[in-house]
């Protein structure tokens, strides 16, 4: 089992080597190019670029798009996941687009609600 911390992007700034002892791999979430390439110089493992689509976690916050989750996985050389309004369904536009997968949590919950229907 690999052992994975996420870590907010400030949290990335300052000095998280003590961590090394603990987790074999460190991610962050991006919501720029800049800040890709930043996450990715500050020694980020992984990425998660989002939000992709518009969800309900973020309610009127429009989504950046595929074409935003292809310059991010263009410009770094690390994984990158897509986050947002991830479904199963759009699983494909998101490895198409270069991502090493997605993430989702309102995908998840809706599919909760249609079981418990």
């Amino acid at each position: 089992m690999s052992k994975t911390i996420w870590l907010n992007l400030d949290s990335t700034k300052v000095d998280v080597t003590y961590l090394d002892d603990f987790f074999e791999k460190k991610g962050t979430s991006v919501h720029s190019l800049a800040e890709a390439r930043e996450a990715e110089a500050l020694g980020a493992d992984y990425l998660f670029a989002g939000n992709i689509f518009e969800t309900d976690c973020k309610k009127g916050l429009p989504g950046r798009g595929l074409s935003f989750l292809q310059e991010v996985c263009k410009q770094v050389s690390i994984p990158v996941y897509g986050i947002g309004g991830i479904t199963p369904d759009r699983m494909e536009q998101l490895l198409l687009a270069g991502a090493s997968g997605g993430c989702m949590m309102s995908g998840f919950l809706k599919l909760q609600g249609e079981k418990e229907a």
